[in-house]
């Protein structure tokens, strides 16, 4: 039988990161998700703001992830990394926050040589135990009300539909991503209740 030989196309590089979520974690996740450019406050305990635009796109903070062996350094480099979905799970036991970052990339390099890096050994975890839900619907009086022996767990599942951009340019060896656009945000939450007053008036409510 005659063999024709391959031909290439656009590649799709995505990886996934899961497990506990650390509080010097949680910027890099909203960054990656949300919006890049955000000037954290405070002196030591640093805080930020991330606020994303309803009218406008807000700018992207790429990042590039390392993967591989490094006994037989069979190793990948992933470049301008974005999130294009999070997941956040609030525990029943009140343990560590737990996250899945579906991370989608415009190029991936191999062979790679691998960085040194430092890893925290004990990390500052985000609680569940820590974790407070507030429920308001008039405006004004966000974060006002707070359900109080109510939540047992939760989560929260925030999807980026992300617009990936390939453009034909005239040159056959360049088939990464050239650039992403927003899509339509959509978040999803689910919340494990108790039968306690205030989630009983916020079932009542919902019906009205």
């Amino acid at each position: 039988d005659p063999a024709i030989a391959p031909y290439r196309m656009a590649v799709d590089v995505t990886g996934q990161a899961a497990g506990p979520l650390a509080a010097d974690d949680a910027q890099i996740l909203w960054s990656g998700l949300l919006m890049g450019g955000v000037t954290p406050t405070g002196a030591v305990a640093k805080s930020w703001a991330f606020q994303p635009n309803a009218t406008s796109a807000d700018p992207y903070d790429p990042v590039s992830g390392e993967w591989g062996d490094e006994v037989t350094g069979d190793q990948f480099a992933y470049i301008g990394g974005i999130i294009d979905q999070l997941q956040l799970t609030f525990p029943q036991d009140l343990g560590p926050i737990q996250i899945q970052a579906d991370y989608r990339y415009a190029a991936v390099e191999y062979p790679h040589t691998r960085q040194d890096l430092s890893v925290d050994t004990n990390p500052a975890w985000l609680y569940g135990a820590d974790t407070a839900l507030y429920i308001n619907d008039t405006a004004g009086s966000i974060g006002i009300t707070r359900m109080v022996d109510t939540m047992h767990d939760a989560s929260i599942t925030i999807a980026s539909n992300t617009d990936v951009k390939r453009f034909s340019n005239g040159s056959n060896s360049n088939f990464n991503v050239d650039g992403y656009g927003r899509g339509a945000r959509t978040l999803e939450s689910t919340f494990n209740f108790a039968k306690s007053t205030q989630a009983l008036q916020e079932f009542a409510d919902a019906r009205d």
